[in-house]
């Protein structure tokens, strides 16, 4: 499956948001979008999930995906923005279960695949045991574990999520990185990240915006390099490895 991104840009009232961003992305693998505030990265990310007014066009395996119905596309592609936050007291199943409303019927009750992967998601993010509360009873990291799980449960081969770890501990943090990278073994998973060692670690292909524009993309080690972030986020970094593994950390800013 590959996702093509054509001269998609997104224009606000006051500013220029994503200048025309052109991008080829396969299946198989986490891609994470980085850069700075207010780089584009989340508008990139609505404009590709189709949530808010662009030019240019996106296309699933050559099918744009902004000419089909609007059921289709939610099938195809699920979107995690980046604080969803629910205030009803429904159960986390329940909100979980929003997820499989695209594969059914108006007014259908679930099926037995939509119970297997209700089921499935809620495992893969570690809120099995979560499953009777109430959602507004529920911290913030669990919440966003609860939202990433309804996410899943669409099973859609591409995922959109944007700073899907920003509220969770270490653990749950790389607990949800591991989740993102199976999913992404027949999927296509697109997430904006600011945890550029998570980024580097969990994905396989980076794409730094700055400006409402791609300044590079690549392998993590091509990319994120001394010379480029010092360039672009303005720090002096501590880069290393670790069990093979990259390191970054931001020692000092670059006034």
């Amino acid at each position: 499956m590959k996702l093509a991104i054509d001269a998609v840009a997104v224009n606000y009232t006051q500013r220029i948001a994503v200048r025309p961003t052109s991008l080829e992305l396969d299946s198989g693998r986490v891609v994470a979008l980085v850069g700075p505030n207010g780089a584009g990265k989340s508008s990139l990310l609505k404009a590709i999930a189709g949530l808010v007014p662009r030019t240019g066009t996106v296309a699933c395996d050559d099918a744009r995906l902004d000419a089909g119905d609007a059921r289709r596309r939610a099938r195809t592609m699920a979107y995690l923005p980046q604080s969803p936050f629910a205030h009803w007291p429904m159960k986390v199943r329940d909100l979980v279960a929003l997820g499989r409303l695209p594969h059914r019927a108006f007014g259908a009750g679930p099926s037995p695949a939509d119970r297997d992967a209700i089921e499935w998601a809620m495992r893969e993010t570690k809120v099995e045991t979560l499953a009777d509360r109430a959602v507004d009873e529920l911290s913030g990291g669990e919440h966003a574990r609860v939202q990433l799980a309804r996410a899943f449960a669409v099973r859609a081969p591409i995922l959109l999520v944007d700073e899907p770890v920003a509220q969770l501990d270490p653990y749950h943090q790389l607990e949800i990185m591991r989740a993102l990278a199976d999913y992404a073994h027949d999927a296509l998973v697109i997430a904006v990240m600011h945890d550029l060692t998570l980024a580097a670690r969990f994905a396989a292909r980076i794409v730094l915006m700055h400006d409402g524009a791609v300044v590079a993309d690549g392998a993590p080690e091509r990319v994120l390099d001394d010379k480029t972030l010092r360039r672009y986020y303005r720090v002096e970094p501590f880069l290393g490895r670790n069990d093979g593994q990259p390191l970054i950390v931001p020692w000092r800013t670059l006034d």
